[in-house]
């Protein structure tokens, strides 16, 4: 009798520790997702937006930098540049499309349709990004050539 309750026992426990694995999202995904952005968008951004909207470039056009994922999500003069899910309403997606006279990025060409469904496809996983500054590290030489470390004089 008892051998059969632990068998029982042990049953159950397999059943239900297969039952909770089924809601453990899968941990792929966000590696894809990385991977589809480090692939597909950062060197669209590159290319198409760093010349306005970046600290290497030392510009940022109405105050939108995406040259890290603070700046996409925290936006510029307008807003959050893009809502994850929701490329219907994000901001980055209007621009790129041209729907707003006032609001056409990038300024001197409209990006190719299929540039623009990337763009898309990217929000709608829930625009993925590993980046996690946007600021450049400059080289500021050698750290025993600061002044700050250098011996006092008088």
């Amino acid at each position: 009798m008892r051998s059969i309750t632990i068998v029982f026992g042990l049953a159950t426990a397999i059943t239900v520790s297969a039952q909770d694995s089924s809601n453990v999202p899968d941990s792929s995904a966000g590696s894809d997702g990385e991977r589809f952005f480090s692939q597909k968008i950062e060197p669209l951004l590159k290319s198409h937006c760093f010349g306005c909207h970046s600290h290497a470039a030392g510009e940022m056009e109405g105050g939108l930098t995406l040259d890290g994922r603070s700046g996409w999500a925290e936006g510029g003069d307008r807003g959050p540049a893009i809502v994850p899910g929701k490329p219907a309403v994000s901001l980055l997606i209007k621009a790129v499309r041209r729907v707003d006279s006032d609001l056409q990025m990038p300024p001197d060409e409209k990006l190719s349709d299929s540039k623009i469904e990337l763009l898309v496809e990217w929000i709608e996983r829930g625009a993925p990004d590993p980046r996690t500054s946007g600021h450049v590290v400059r080289d500021e030489g050698d750290p025993m050539e600061w002044w700050s470390l250098r011996p006092l004089q008088r």
